[in-house]
């Protein structure tokens, strides 16, 4: 039997009489009261004992808590109470395991009191061994534990560094990754090239080979004619000498006319060469012609077909360009009409340009009535209008290179000048027009700016720009502000049939019918020349904020908006591939191929 199960009898036997027990200290941890062999003695003088010294409470075994109920027992005399009340039992607060290997290897639990899984543990399946032989069972809980607790614990601090450096590598190595990919491409794209090229070669060299053939046997051809032309040559002259010793041998007898053979077209006969015709019945003396040397019929050949290979390649077709090319003539001298054209186009620029940076707040802010936006089915946008200082400080600064040395006396200034300065006038008398809703005289202006834009564009599609400074610094201007015109003439008669009464439903058909017609022109002048992208930019500028107000608005129409949007589309689409058409056919022709440009 136990020690817990001993204690636990002899003090069941007790008298209530005896003298208070002293409790027995707990067991030492680990150590246990059977294997040492004593058994706690209870002092009969309990009221004298001495309170722990540790300060920290031990955890209490089973025998220990079975102690505590025995003293805790109801006992009959004031000694027993008073000696718990000067020694109170303490309450220890028993600790619940956390897991099985906590209850497996609980130092504080004694031997008597030890769980029926000991054996699982190491410790205590040696001590069994050692007292009985035991089967026990190796490995279990503690085994893995120990495992799991020998592997050594992670760098944290370093798996963190490798964690918050992750994207910069994989950043790091996706880039080398896209590098080597784009070195193999490129080595790749090297060894097809370096194949074609070596196909091409071939190619070349049996081309070159076939020619060279070819050629050979044109040379002996034209040899071995010229070797039978000779030999039939010196048959005749043998013939011919033979017939003329005969007739000095027999005078009395007449000899026959030697007749002579077929001339041979490759064997030249000699100017010198003397016929002696006499009448009927007179031997005619032949003179032999000289021979022709093969070596040089066969240089007479080879410079034939050179001829023909030469009249061949020149006879590939030419690029005709589909406008007129420059004319690089030097200027006509400059005459006194050439001055007062500078100071017109210059004044009117000025003038214009003035009058556009004054009036720019009014009519970019919408106060006028017939320059809202919702006034008609075609009214701009105020911030349309922006548009035209720009217009008339490009104008300035191409009357200011009118002035230039190469540009006083030029044919194309005198075509684009005196034009350009009325639609200048033209436009800035629009401005004051629409400025006072003065529709009527504010439509006849822009009517009349078209009309002199127009003609300067048909002047400049006459005479093309020399250089690039001439297209942008004459050219342009015209371009953009015949773009602009365009759309601003379209949109002041629908103001004008607004103001007369005719909108709602007729002003819709009327803008439907205005909106393809503006764009025709507009794509009509902007595909002369090379494309004049700049024209095209102009009408899209004026096109763009026709239909935002038909959208956002109150006078809307989404018919409009839609024809609005695709006219200025269209327009810069046609004139983008104009440009790009011609600048095709140009390179082909500058590398001697065949271009077919319509």
């Amino acid at each position: 039997m136990s020690n817990s199960n001993t204690r636990t009898s002899a003090g069941s036997k007790k008298t209530p009489n005896a003298a208070p027990e002293r409790p027995a200290k707990a067991p030492a941890p680990g150590k246990d009261p059977a294997a040492s062999g004593t058994t706690p003695v209870k002092s009969p003088t309990a009221p004298e004992a001495e309170a722990p010294k540790s300060t920290e409470p031990t955890p209490p075994g089973p025998t220990d808590l079975v102690r505590a109920a025995e003293d805790s027992a109801p006992v009959a005399g004031t000694d027993r109470v008073s000696e718990r009340i000067a020694h109170p039992v303490p309450h220890h607060i028993v600790p619940e395991p956390g897991s099985v290997d906590e209850v497996l290897k609980s130092p504080e639990a004694p031997a008597a009191e030890e769980s029926p899984l000991r054996h699982l543990t190491d410790k205590h399946a040696a001590k069994a061994a050692d007292e009985q032989p035991v089967r026990t069972v190796s490995g279990g809980f503690s085994g893995i534990n120990n495992w799991l607790d020998s592997m050594p614990e992670p760098d944290w601090e370093r798996l963190g560094d490798k964690i918050y450096a992750a994207p910069t590598t994989f950043k790091a190595r996706w880039q080398q990754r896209r590098v080597e990919r784009a070195k193999a491409a490129e080595l790749k794209e090297q060894n097809r090239l370096l194949e074609v090229a070596r196909a091409e070669a071939k190619a070349e060299a049996a081309k070159r080979e076939a020619v060279r053939l070819a050629h050979q046997a044109k040379l002996d051809a034209a040899a071995h004619r010229a070797a039978e032309a000779r030999i039939v040559a010196q048959a005749q002259a043998e013939a011919r000498t033979r017939a003329a010793e005969a007739a000095r041998n027999k005078p009395m007898d007449p000899p026959p006319v030697v007749l002579s053979a077929p001339v041979v077209p490759e064997v030249d006969q000699s100017p010198e060469a003397e016929v002696a015709i006499a009448g009927e019945g007179t031997p005619v003396a032949w003179v032999p012609t000289p021979q022709v040397d093969p070596e040089q019929l066969a240089a007479l050949v080879a410079s034939a077909k050179a001829a023909i290979d030469h009249q061949q390649a020149t006879a590939e077709p030419v690029y005709v360009a589909p406008y007129a090319l420059p004319e690089f003539e030097p200027n006509p001298a400059e005459k006194p009409t050439d001055l007062r054209r500078r100071i017109a186009g210059s004044a009117a620029a000025l003038a214009a340009a003035a009058l556009s940076l004054a009036t720019l707040d009014t009519l970019s802010s919408g106060r006028v009535e017939s320059l809202g936006s919702n006034y008609s089915m075609l009214s701009l946008a105020p911030t349309a209008h922006l548009v035209w200082p720009v217009i008339f400080i490009w104008a300035l600064l191409g009357a200011a290179y009118s002035w230039a040395p190469s540009q006083r006396s030029a044919v194309r200034q005198r075509v684009v000048g005196y034009p350009f300065a009325l639609a200048c006038a033209a436009s800035g008398l629009w401005m004051l027009s629409a400025l006072n809703d003065w529709l009527f005289p504010a439509l006849v202006c822009a009517a009349a700016s078209c009309w002199f834009l127009f003609t300067a564009m048909r002047g400049l599609n006459d005479k093309t720009a020399r250089t690039r400074r001439e297209r942008m610094l004459t050219d342009a201007p015209v371009s953009l502000m015949t773009g602009f015109s365009l759309v601003v003439l379209a949109s002041t008669f629908t103001s004008m049939l607004a103001s007369w009464g005719a909108g709602g439903g007729v002003g819709i058909w009327i803008a439907t019918l205005l909106v393809p017609a503006a764009g025709y022109a507009a794509m009509a002048l902007s595909m002369t020349e090379r494309g004049r992208i700049i024209l095209a930019i102009g009408f899209g500028w004026g096109m763009f904020w026709v239909l935002v107000p038909r959208v956002l608005g109150t006078s809307n129409s989404i018919w409009v908006a839609i024809l609005a949007g695709m006219a200025g589309f269209v327009v810069l689409l046609a004139t983008e591939n104009r440009r790009y058409q011609i600048h095709h056919a140009e390179h082909r022709a500058a590398r001697g191929k065949s271009t077919d440009f319509s």
